[in-house]
């Protein structure tokens, strides 16, 4: 308690400068604090990205017969592994979205309610209208596919289609809404409900991809999760008859070039991180030296007594310890004060909404933060040994020339 009651005489006495290194330090720790945040959540937003378009587990076939003859294996796969949920789809290649003004081709995507809402969740923002199909003949548009062709929500369009009868199908629908994220996945898509896509291809029951997502405490219970439904899988089109592939999306590796750019620029977040963090460590170092170097000439006097009076290194380290614990504290209450209304005003702040661009920045459609305690208490020990060090130099410094000086006087 004597040493923290000096240290505090010491603080006050010489508030300006003790000032400037506090609000150093809580800067260094609100900015590497906030650049580990934003990465943390952009690892889970791209693993909920991944989930959402790629699945856990992906089954898909080039056949015309497509997958119904395996979706009643889907339940009982189901009701085995209840933490597993299936989306079946339509994915159909080189339809024609046609309007007034011109025409693309595109994919359509014929998808569930329920893939609808995971895959709105975790990878789309909304830019205008509904992100639903609650209208009949009714579709979703991105906005990159949006903008080229100069398309609004509540526009009718066209899709165009040769069925593999040979047969022309044309279908006039409205865009129910039109939705950004990342278009390096979504592209030239066209969403609309499973039941309406099926059509295209002359078959009421007609899927082509099955999705399935598994739910797991751990990484390694969802590898193993993963392994098990991949393996009743292949087992279930083995005995349908049918010809299809069963893979793991998420453990095959450079197979999607959109999650190698996810992958690539996180490799480039981490890089800054720590070169930001390596130029604020020694700034905060060569700061919080330089500053206790003037509070020790500014205390030569008080040094020189105490010196005199027999009082010895240890107790100066005390001393110089709890002045920095307190400048420690001091900069952990600044910077909880700072990032605590941030988190607040910024987790979830739809990002993509003024920038597709900036869902490679945060990893998803949104800002998502958060926060590890471990990697926060390695963050505050590495910053509190810097200053820690920095103020030790300097007391050495000033201690031994004060020593000499009075050698040399007396």
């Amino acid at each position: 308690m004597y040493y923290i009651k000096w240290a505090l005489k010491n603080i006050i006495g010489n508030r300006a400068r003790y000032a400037v290194m506090i609000i150093l330090t809580a800067f260094t720790f609100i900015t590497l604090l906030l650049f580990d945040a934003v990465i943390s959540g952009y690892d889970i937003q791209t693993d909920r990205f991944r989930q959402a378009i790629e699945g856990d587990i992906r089954v898909s076939s080039s056949d015309d017969g497509g997958l119904s003859p395996l979706l009643p294996a889907l339940s009982d796969i189901t009701a085995s592994s209840p933490c597993t949920v299936f989306y079946p789809a339509a994915l159909i290649d080189g339809v024609r979205l046609i309007t007034d003004t011109g025409d693309m081709t595109v994919q359509l995507a014929g998808v569930t309610d329920e893939y609808l809402q995971t895959l709105l969740k975790s990878c789309t923002v909304l830019k205008e209208g509904s992100m639903n199909f609650s209208q009949p003949e009714t579709c979703l548009v991105d906005a990159d596919t949006a903008e080229k062709l100069s398309l609004k929500a509540g526009d009718e369009i066209t899709l165009y289609f040769e069925a593999p009868s040979k047969h022309i199908i044309s279908a006039p629908v409205t865009i129910a809404g039109i939705f950004i994220s990342n278009y390096l996945a979504h592209s030239r898509i066209v969403y609309m409900p499973l039941i309406n896509a099926v059509g295209f291809m002359e078959k009421e029951d007609f899927v082509n991809t099955v999705l399935g997502t598994v739910a797991a405490a751990s990484a390694v219970e969802r590898d193993q999760r993963i392994n098990d439904v991949v393996y009743a899988l292949r087992m279930a089109v083995k005995k349908a008859g049918i010809l299809a592939r069963v893979e793991a999306p998420d453990q095959l590796s450079g197979s999607f070039g959109y999650f190698q750019i996810f992958d690539i620029f996180k490799i480039i977040l981490i890089g800054l991180k720590n070169l930001t963090g390596f130029v604020l460590a020694l700034m905060l170092l060569f700061a919080v030296r330089s500053a206790y170097y003037l509070i020790f000439q500014k205390r030569r006097a008080e040094i020189a007594a105490l010196r005199t009076y027999g009082m010895d290194t240890k107790e100066f380290i005390r001393m110089i310890t709890a002045e920095t614990v307190i400048v420690l504290l001091f900069a952990a209450f600044i910077a909880a004060a700072v990032i605590i209304p941030a988190v607040f005003a910024v987790q979830g702040f739809p990002a993509a909404y003024y920038s597709a661009n900036l869902i490679a920045v945060f990893g998803g459609p949104s800002v998502v933060l958060h926060f590890d305690g471990i990697r926060i208490a390695a963050m505050a020990v590495v910053i509190a040994a810097v200053n820690l060090a920095a103020s030790m130099l300097s007391m050495c410094r000033a201690l031994r020339t004060e020593t000499a000086r009075l050698s040399a006087e007396s």
